[in-house]
């Protein structure tokens, strides 16, 4: 078969439509076929970084995401993936530098600035997140992902009602859409709706059954139904929340707090307290090591004997 460039746009656009509905592999395998044809094509290689971006194969997609603005450093597109990439790795400021450099590329493109628009809201600059979402939303006022943001920016404000109008207009344009239900999920968990909730989250691993997103939704809904094993997730969530240096630095000083507490004890002669406390540092570190096991088990269950209401 004789190949062009023609060839290589369809199997780029048809790479798209998968990952569009959630067929990571089926994208990434008709960009393997397009590489197979142009190998220094940087643009095919940040395709191939996004779809190992949402498979969370991180090490893969960095190389790929990369070699992809190595090839084509003036690539708006293989800006905007690395800047996505170095956000889900928690390198905001990193990411940031990069989805500005494709934003002033290419201003017009809303999946630029709303992925401009996360880093932002993750850093708490929610004034600047909303003008940047604004501004996507000017652009694309019928875009699903960008009326899902906004949706986001409200959950994050805990304004529940305000966020479900934009998840739930996301849903009129695009039933399916991954992230409108996964918010909505979010909303309708925070007001007490248990099964509704759990339906939207089961509704999106329909489509796609590895989507991180709505696993770490269905997740939630377990541990506000189990509240031993919902201590596990809260104080795991809080930690990993924000930067790996912020991790660090906060499992560092419960240590040291811990050993000073100890050793003052011991020294103002409270032996007994101080092996009390030293006992219940030592539950705390095995619960949190069991816990996910534990955890993960329940939540094994729980797939697999859950049931979608076809009306849904």
């Amino acid at each position: 078969m004789d190949y062009n460039d023609n060839s290589i746009d369809n199997l780029i656009e048809q790479a798209s439509q998968r990952y569009r509905y959630g067929d990571y592999n089926g994208g990434i395998e008709a960009l393997k076929v397009a590489l197979s044809i142009a190998p220094n094509n940087g643009v095919l290689h940040s395709y191939l970084s996004f779809g190992l971006i949402k498979q969370k194969r991180i090490y893969a997609a960095e190389y790929e995401a990369k070699l992809g603005l190595e090839l084509d450093p003036n690539s708006a597109y293989a800006h905007y993936v690395l800047g996505c990439l170095l956000h889900v790795k928690k390198d905001y400021q990193a990411a940031l530098t990069h989805l500005e450099q494709a934003t002033a590329l290419d201003p017009e493109n809303p999946s630029f600035l709303e992925a401009l628009s996360a880093v932002l809201l993750d850093k708490g600059r929610l004034e600047e997140a909303k003008s940047t979402l604004t501004r996507a939303l000017e652009i694309a006022p019928d875009d699903p992902d960008v009326l899902a943001k906004f949706g986001d920016l409200w959950l994050h404000l805990n304004d529940l009602n305000q966020a479900q109008v934009y998840y739930n207009e996301a849903l009129m344009i695009e039933p399916q859409h991954s992230g409108s239900l996964i918010g909505k999920g979010h909303c309708l968990l925070r007001q007490g709706e248990i099964t509704e909730s759990k339906e939207h989250a089961i509704w999106a691993l329909q489509q796609d059954p590895n989507d991180h997103d709505a696993l770490t939704l269905l997740t939630n809904i377990k541990a506000r139904q189990n509240a031993a094993m919902g201590v596990w997730w809260r104080l795991n969530t809080w930690l990993v929340s924000g930067s790996n240096t912020r991790t660090i630095l906060l499992l560092i000083t419960a240590y040291i707090v811990f050993r000073v507490f100890a050793i003052g004890l011991d020294d103002a002669g409270f032996e007994t307290i101080g092996s009390v406390v030293s006992m219940l540092w030592l539950g705390i570190v095995a619960y949190m090591w069991v816990g996910p096991v534990w955890f993960n088990k329940k939540l094994k269950a729980e797939l697999e004997t859950v049931t979608l209401d076809k009306t849904f």
